[in-house]
């Protein structure tokens, strides 16, 4: 068991590093890769910080990234959610698999890779931020810098091999009509009666593509009104999460809710994708379309076939699949189409819970396979 790689996980987790506050956990990401021999350590404008190993070139052969912001603690720890413990071989701690621990376990592979190996070409490891608020953004700025061949997302995956997940559209579906007062609700249409209306049918949505990665996800996740007291209102806006496979794209999806919700009123129904404006630790400001594509890696490419080497070397069971969730593969692969794979320590679904942890196992083989995925690849 790597103790150094350990210590250093714990020391990431005591930084409460939430979207556009990651400059503490940043400053000492740098700090750890310059004394531990990055060849070179850079930190960009919008604050993520990346290093190399290996002779320098104008590509990078393998770009690792991990992104250092965490979610929101909430509901009640049985350990200290920022204090880094260890108990019956699980390090607790928010971020310990999501995604502190890849990152830390991609910094010690990377640097484990170059001891006792001449290498003959250039690899990279981000510490990106903001990717819980807008996946794959921050990592595009890194790529400009780095121009990777390949791209490992170390998000966790119980250290399977991940070959893409599905997409995502933040959406509002607004719903107009006439105030009137709510004493007489019979003066008009209400735009809450007509949004619920719409909840309901859309249910029960048939969507064009599906995909083995599984098939498509339409989520209502909130609602906004106008209204105020004893006033109803004349607009209301339900917030969906579009989960999208490939094939789906932001006019497909607009056609498959407005042609449901149009049989319900013809006129009261009008669709946007959202945008979001975000303020870097760094104070740049980020503007964004809140469409997330889909990706996905053929399982036959020369990267899969890599991992899957560097996987069987350390005794783990190979195992395939996608992930449930959007990564920074959004811009690697799905926007960039440079071959991006997943693979990280740690468990998916305690990605964001409370009592978040990682197995110090897990940490530990995930850091040997990203030594060995490096060597096998700089054989080639």
């Amino acid at each position: 068991m790597n103790e150094e790689l350990i210590q250093e996980t714990q020391k990431l987790l005591t930084f409460e590093s939430y979207s556009g506050k990651e400059k503490e956990v940043s400053d000492y990401v740098e700090i750890l890769m310059k004394r531990l021999g990055f060849r070179d350590v850079f930190r960009d404008e919008y604050g993520s910080v990346f290093g190399f190993i290996g002779p320098k070139q104008e590509k990078t052969a393998i770009l690792f990234d991990s992104h250092t912001d965490v979610m929101p603690v909430r509901g009640k720890w049985k350990h200290p959610p920022f204090a880094g413990e260890i108990s019956n071989g699980k390090l607790y701690g928010r971020g310990s698999a999501d995604m502190k621990g890849p990152l830390c376990a991609s910094i010690f592979g990377a640097i484990e890779a170059q001891k006792n190996n001449s290498l003959k070409k250039q690899y990279a490891v981000s510490a990106s931020v903001l990717e819980e608020e807008i996946e794959g953004i921050a990592l595009g700025r890194v790529m400009d810098r780095v121009k990777p061949e390949n791209v490992v997302i170390c998000e966790p995956s119980k250290l399977k091999i991940k070959l893409g997940h599905k997409g995502r559209i933040e959406c509002l579906l607004y719903v107009n009509g006439k105030t009137f007062h709510s004493a007489f609700p019979e003066k008009g249409d209400n735009t809450i009666h007509l949004a619920a209306k719409a909840i309901n049918a859309l249910q029960k949505i048939k969507f064009t593509n599906s995909h083995e990665m599984g098939e498509g996800v339409l989520t209502p996740t909130g609602i906004i009104t106008n209204s105020n007291t004893s006033m109803a209102p004349s607009e209301t806006a339900i917030r969906f999460d579009r989960r999208t496979v490939p094939g789906d794209n932001d006019s497909l999806v607009e056609k498959e809710i407005m042609d449901i919700v149009n049989k319900i009123d013809p006129k009261a129904f009008s669709f946007k994708i959202e945008e979001s404006k975000t303020i870097t630790y760094s104070g740049e400001e980020i503007n964004c379309k809140k469409t997330f594509k889909p990706w996905t890696l053929d399982k036959n490419d020369l990267l899969v076939k890599s991992l899957t080497e560097a996987v069987k070397k350390n005794k783990i069971e190979i195992d395939m699949g996608y992930w449930g969730f959007c990564t920074n593969g959004v811009e690697s692969m799905g926007n960039r189409q440079v071959n991006t794979i997943g693979f990280g320590p740690g468990d998916e679904e305690l990605a964001h819970t409370t009592n978040e942890y990682i197995e110090l196992e897990q940490l530990n083989n995930a850091y040997k396979v990203y030594k060995d995925l490096i060597i096998i690849e700089d054989q080639k």
